[in-house]
């Protein structure tokens, strides 16, 4: 019967260890850390609409990665949430999708949390900043991106 106190004891011990809290494990104190990228509007495509998204996305606290790029008509926007708050992604993904879309009225906004659209935003934004892409490129590279946003899996 002693074993058994002991065995309980320390699977306690285990317990309460396993469930307390480690301030470096803490992601709430990053709620700065937003991974964004201004692309120069400068260049020779415009994109003053991507910037402007990714300055209204980027407050809000459970996004913590912002890609876009646009063309004159269409913005595409991918953003990345954080892991604990991607059970409520289809309530958090309508409420942007309708921010953006009152944000920029005039343009046909995609909305998606794919980390395949992601990882492609974040090519075409390097493309863009190094100014590698013409015009009828980024056009093209949207338009099969968004064609992808469609794509149930």
């Amino acid at each position: 019967m002693h074993w058994y106190r002991t065995l309980l004891t320390f699977g306690i011990i285990l317990l309460l260890i396993g469930c307390s809290t480690d301030p470096k494990m803490d992601t709430s104190a990053d709620d700065d850390n937003i991974e964004l990228t201004k692309i120069d509007t400068n260049k020779a495509i415009d994109q003053q609409a991507s910037n402007q998204a990714k300055d209204i996305l980027s407050k809000y606290e459970d996004i913590t990665t912002v890609k876009a790029a646009n063309t004159d008509k269409v913005l595409l926007i991918a953003v990345e949430i954080e892991h604990n708050k991607r059970f409520n992604l289809d309530k958090i993904e309508k409420q942007l999708t309708k921010q953006m879309n009152k944000s920029f009225p005039d343009m046909k906004v995609v909305f998606s949390t794919d980390k395949k659209i992601i990882f492609e935003l974040d090519e075409i934004e390097k493309d863009l900043h190094a100014n590698k892409i013409s015009d009828k490129e980024l056009k093209q590279k949207i338009k099969h991106l968004i064609s992808l946003t469609k794509e149930k899996t």
